[in-house]
Parts: structure tokens; C-alpha cells; sequence
């Protein structure tokens, strides 16, 4: 007899072509592993700087402040351990730009899902960084077979003044059947109210969805320790995370997701 976790499991993840809300969510609101920085500001992080930035626009680099970075990260959802999400990026910078590499893994019931992807970017002029990302995303499933996709992206970040950045993130893959790709474009801004706080703003267009939106704000309570807030529209939720920095160099972060109606969603994740 299939246990009936499974079954219900089974049934969620098949659901997008037939229920826009739920469905929906699982296969496509937090394409690409979700990393815990973007959980935590409600996914309006398209210009975000910071170690945390190069898995949200590859035009930025995963480290600001040493030539290697290591960020190992993941995405809990409905709070059932059939649906984790783990991802793990190198990063290299050098004096011409930077590179990076990452791993990404789902396997709920009946189906596995790997990625691996290769990116490269740098910094144009004083103002302008941009950058490229290529991959691939493979399925193996129990009753279909095989799947490969591609998966290529594109990514800029502009200094519009001393506080203010705007960044663009575009993602093309052929379809959504796997649930670490999604078809879509992002902009926002980056706002630094202060040398404490930061407001963060992005639209999300999704390729046969609706537009969603998301807000966050970033508050530096000490020099080792970040607060973060946000709300996300499409999958409508309020988001919570911290940032602290262990020792020199390797920094955690934990980001909360509740949504309206769906139960609690966790980001977790340790960069050095």
C-alpha cells in the first residue's frame, strides 16, 4: 500500500497544470533553489550586493572580500523533508571579473532533479556589472525517463548614485516541467536609506503567469548581525530572516517564509 503521504506528495507536485495557486508554487515560485537571502526580503533581490548576491544575479560576484567562496544553502518546504531543496556555489574573483560554479538537487517522491550551472561576470565601468549564467537541469523519473533542459541567464547591475543601484535578471528555459527552472524576468532596486538600512523593491514576470511583486528591508543592527523583512506577492507571504557572521568569514542565515496559505517555509544556508 503507497502511503498516504506520498500519495498527497505525488498529487502537489503534479498539480500545476490544473491549480494555478498551489500547483504553481511548487513548480515555479522559488525556481533555482531558493537562497535563504532572497526568502528573507521577499524575493526583491534582484539588486541585492553583498556574499549572497551572485545566487540571485549573476552579474554580481559570490565573494566581496577574498579571491574563493564557498555558499552551501536550502529551501525546506510545506515543512516536509520529501520536498528540500540544497544548492551549493563556488566562486572565484579575479582582477577581470569572476566565475561560478553550482550544484543544485531536489528529489521528492518519484522523480530526481539535478542541476549544474556555470557562470561569469564583471564589472564594466564604475557603474555598470553584468553577467551571464549557463546550465543544465537534469530529470529522472521513476515512470517517464529522462529530461534535459537547458537553462541560460543574464543579469546587470547599475549604480544609479551613491545609494541607490537598480538590477535587471532575465532566465530563459523552454519549459517548466522541472521544477528548478522557470521562464522569467526580474528588476528592481537597491535603496540604502542609511549605513544601517536598506530597502529593496523587484518586479517579477513570470512567462504565462501573473506579475508579482516583492519588498524587503535589510537592517544592520550590528557589524555581525543583519535583520531582514518582506512580503512577496504570487505565492502572498511575509518573510523573516537574520544574518550573523560566526568568525571571521563564514556567516550564516536562516529566512522564514508564512504564507497565507500554506504552512511555514524555511531557508537555511552558511557561506566562507
Amino acid at each position: 500500500m503507497i502511503p498516504l503521504k506520498s500519495v498527497f506528495l505525488r498529487l502537489l507536485l503534479l498539480s500545476a497544470p490544473l491549480h494555478v495557486g498551489l500547483g504553481t508554487f511548487v513548480k515555479t515560485s522559488f525556481a533555482q533553489v531558493a537562497n535563504p537571502i532572497g526568502l528573507s526580503l521577499g524575493n526583491a533581490t534582484v539588486a541585492y550586493q553583498g556574499v549572497w548576491g551572485a545566487s540571485e544575479n549573476p552579474a554580481i560576484a559570490s565573494s566581496t572580500d577574498r579571491k574563493f567562496s564557498a555558499q552551501a544553502y536550502g529551501f525546506s518546504q510545506f515543512q516536509l523533508s520529501e520536498l528540500n531543496r540544497l544548492a551549493l556555489d563556488l566562486g572565484y574573483k579575479a582582477k577581470l571579473g569572476h566565475v561560478q560554479l553550482g550544484l543544485q538537487y531536489f528529489s521528492p517522491p518519484g522523480y530526481t532533479i539535478t542541476g549544474v550551472h556555470f557562470g561569469a561576470g564583471r564589472q564594466f565601468s564604475d557603474k555598470l556589472q553584468a553577467g551571464i549564467r549557463v546550465g543544465l537541469l537534469v530529470g529522472d523519473f521513476n515512470e517517464f525517463g529522462n529530461d534535459i533542459q537547458p537553462v541560460a541567464q543574464a543579469g546587470l547591475q547599475f549604480e544609479v548614485s551613491a545609494r541607490l543601484r537598480a538590477g535587471a535578471h532575465y532566465t530563459y528555459v523552454d519549459r517548466e516541467t522541472l521544477p528548478l527552472a522557470e521562464h522569467r524576468l526580474r528588476v528592481g532596486i537597491n535603496y540604502e536609506s542609511s549605513d544601517r538600512v536598506r530597502i529593496l523593491l523587484s518586479a517579477i514576470q513570470p512567462v504565462g503567469h501573473s506579475l508579482a511583486g516583492g519588498l524587503g528591508l535589510h537592517y544592520q543592527a550590528a557589524d555581525r548581525l543583519a535583520f531582514n523583512a518582506g512580503v512577496r506577492t504570487g505565492a502572498n507571504a511575509f518573510t523573516f530572516g537574520l544574518d550573523a557572521e560566526l568568525v571571521n568569514g563564514v556567516r550564516i542565515i536562516l529566512g522564514l517564509a508564512a504564507y497565507q496559505e500554506l504552512p511555514l517555509g524555511v531557508g537555511y544556508g552558511v557561506v566562507w
